[in-house]
């Protein structure tokens, strides 16, 4: 999963939509080019970890409950 995919899950979660921009030459000083970083979970799994819910589940599940809060 890259994390233009976890943030349209945690949007899609909240009722909202992403729009990506492209930053200016100002903000470029600290602008991440991480385009292809991918979210594995591989190195905590061979620790021992598993997870109780799958992405879509856990991000809605947070959701609930910060709306609770």
């Amino acid at each position: 999963m890259v994390l233009k995919d976890l943030a349209g899950t945690i949007a899609a979660a909240a009722g909202s939509k992403v729009i990506f921009e492209s930053p200016n030459p100002l903000e470029e000083a600290g602008y991440s080019r991480a385009t292809k970083a991918r979210l594995n979970g591989d190195k905590l799994r061979a620790l021992g970890w598993e997870p109780l819910y799958d992405l879509q589940t856990g991000v809605e599940r947070t959701m609930r409950i910060l709306r609770d809060v």
